[in-house]
């Protein structure tokens, strides 16, 4: 069986790194100086990016408890380490140590290290594991009485980086129901045993939903679109650019704007048909350029389910996505969005596009009734008081 073929690999690794792991215990006064803590929150960073939102918004719903945030990976950038700060949460960065690929007999003795101080706390501590390669390579180190929680935002490389350390965690919270299912099958086909099924527990993401949330009242000269998030691989954002060349050319009226250090990734070529907005990490200014757009596009080729549909949703924005994670079960054809038909046929998905935008201009009580749909859907399924409260009932049951 795959499964045990992964269990093994570990415990031979373990035998290799024990050494490492009793200098880090030894060390640990000199490696690590907090003050007392009841949850150690483990996160990779705290540069831009959806999961890293997330996870601040985690921090923010722990606010007035004892816990120690975690970083184990250089950030790119510092956009909430401030944020971060401001949640009243002991910050400590351990990333020069454990992201150090030279220097990786680091990243064994942090191992020791961290285990050894969770394990000398006077109360008992909550683990968290925000999807975190450090996080998965402490559990076997840490006290079998201690809780162990595991968050997955998607399926991807860390959905096999886990495999081998299922057992030491007694709840998994996966954010879309896509992704529970795809982990179902993985467990299926590689002989993982079936109790670990019954730790996926499903809790979705909130926003902070606007101030002011308006049905849109759409501009019949100028159909107004919006591309907000990063510009890695999956998200295809040249799809974006080149569906707002094919407009300008074909004489739609649209003015297609992009939030993220998107720019250098478009074809130069493509560049003119857009606006850039650059990075955007102030949640007022993001909310007004929402709201001042009548369409959110989004032409991944895969995801979970991303905040920024969510809050486009919020903002009363149409939707026109591939239909990929949990979009779909959000996100209803012609009900609040259009969904392109397929996710891999990248001429398809521009033509689409150019169809749906149309169509958008020319049934405005249709927009009206979709952009309604929306604010009535994001006020009902994702205001943020609900996601904390779902987070603070479960660390005060497993406390």
């Amino acid at each position: 069986m795959i499964y045990k073929f992964f269990l093994l690999k570990r415990q031979l690794e373990d035998l290799l790194i024990l050494p490492f792991i009793w200098i880090g215990r030894k060390l640990k006064v000199q490696l690590i100086d907090v003050n007392p803590f009841d949850i150690l929150l483990l996160f990779s960073s705290y540069h831009i990016g959806g999961a890293e939102k997330v996870h601040l918004q985690i921090a923010r719903a722990l606010k007035g408890r004892k816990a120690l945030v975690v970083f184990t990976k250089k950030s790119t950038a510092a956009v909430y380490k401030q944020e971060f700060i401001e949640t009243g949460h002991q910050i400590l960065d351990i990333s020069k140590f454990t992201d150090n690929k030279i220097q990786y007999w680091n990243n064994l003795i942090f191992r020791g290290a961290v285990a050894s101080l969770v394990e000398n706390q006077k109360s008992k501590v909550i683990v968290f594991n925000g999807q975190s390669n450090f996080g998965y390579k402490l559990s076997p180190w840490l006290n079998k009485s201690i809780v162990q929680i595991e968050l997955i935002h998607a399926f991807c490389s860390f959905s096999w980086i886990r495999i081998p350390f299922l057992s030491f965690y007694q709840k998994t919270i996966m954010i879309s129901n896509r992704s529970i299912a795809e982990h179902k099958t993985q467990y299926q086909k590689i002989g993982v045993p079936e109790h670990e099924v019954g730790k996926i527990m499903y809790l979705p993401n909130g926003i902070p939903l606007p101030k002011l949330m308006e049905t849109k009242e759409i501009d019949s000269v100028k159909l107004k679109v919006l591309y907000v998030g990063r510009a890695t691989a999956e998200k295809r954002v040249h799809l974006v650019a080149a569906i707002a060349r094919s407009a300008s050319l074909e004489g739609i009226p649209c003015a297609f704007s992009m939030v993220g250090d998107v720019q250098n990734t478009i074809p130069k070529d493509d560049q003119s048909y857009v606006h850039f907005y650059g990075a955007i990490n102030n949640a007022e200014t993001l909310n007004t350029i929402y709201a001042e757009h009548d369409v959110l596009i989004m032409t991944s080729l895969h995801e979970g389910f991303p905040l920024t549909i969510m809050e486009g949703m919020a903002s009363g924005c149409i939707i026109l996505s591939t239909p990929v994670g949990d979009i779909p079960y959000h996100v209803h054809h012609k009900k609040n969005g259009y969904l392109f038909s397929s996710t891999t046929d990248e001429n398809k998905i521009v033509e689409e596009g150019l169809m749906y935008l149309k169509q958008i201009m020319e049934k405005l009580d249709l927009f009206k009734e979709m952009s309604n749909n929306n604010l009535t859907y994001a006020k009902k399924e994702f205001d943020l008081s609900i996601f904390e409260h779902r987070y603070q009932t479960i660390f005060d049951q497993l406390k």
